[in-house]
């Protein structure tokens, strides 16, 4: 039975992604997909009740990688500093990797999909946060400082890099060193 096989639901998906990052979410219809994956439209809807379904699916897939890949690094990093600068540098490149530049207009088209992107966004937030107050409690980084505005003042540095549109390898560079400076300070001593 092709409809409960996870091989063909994974190439379903994987199209899809692709369908996504080449042509948007509106370029491309149930039709085209059933085509690319080489399925009859009615067995894909059995796979798949929607489009809308299919996208959100991706979507959280996505988020979830990006998730699971952070958390490794909080966990396996006996080396806090170490962790939190390699979070730091790690987030805008994960999300380059698997958040598509259509999240806008895929927020549009399905605001559902939204409400339960931030909910998982909001998970990967609390984590490092979390991460962040043990760093406090451990003395790596000062007490009178709050994990939810040290947070913000990583997030804001994330932020300037990938509007900048610094990418690739100089969004790494950049920001370790823009890490290392927030935490050491810019004082000579």
């Amino acid at each position: 039975m092709k409809f409960n096989d996870v091989n063909i639901e994974q190439r379903i998906l994987e199209k899809t992604t692709d369908l996504i990052f080449r042509r948007g979410i509106k370029g491309w219809n149930m039709d085209q997909l059933s085509q690319e994956v080489g399925l009859a439209k009615n067995t894909l809807y059995k796979i798949i009740s929607s489009k809308e379904i299919l996208i959100e699916k991706i979507v959280i897939e996505n988020i979830r990688s990006v998730q699971k890949q952070i958390e490794s690094v909080i966990i396996n990093e006996k080396n806090h500093l170490v962790a939190l600068e390699k979070v730091v540098v790690l987030f805008p490149i994960l999300l380059n990797k698997y958040c598509t530049s259509s999240m806008q207009e895929i927020f549009i088209e399905y605001p559902a999909i939204e409400k339960s992107v931030r909910s998982h966004k909001d998970e990967i937030t609390k984590s490092v946060i979390d991460f962040i107050g043990k760093c406090i409690e451990e003395g790596i980084i000062r007490s009178d400082i709050t994990k939810e505005f040290m947070f913000e003042m990583l997030q804001a540095l994330v932020l300037y890099f990938i509007k900048s549109g610094t990418k690739g390898e100089d969004i790494t560079k950049k920001l370790s060193v823009a890490f290392n400076c927030l935490m050491d300070g810019v004082r000579k001593i």
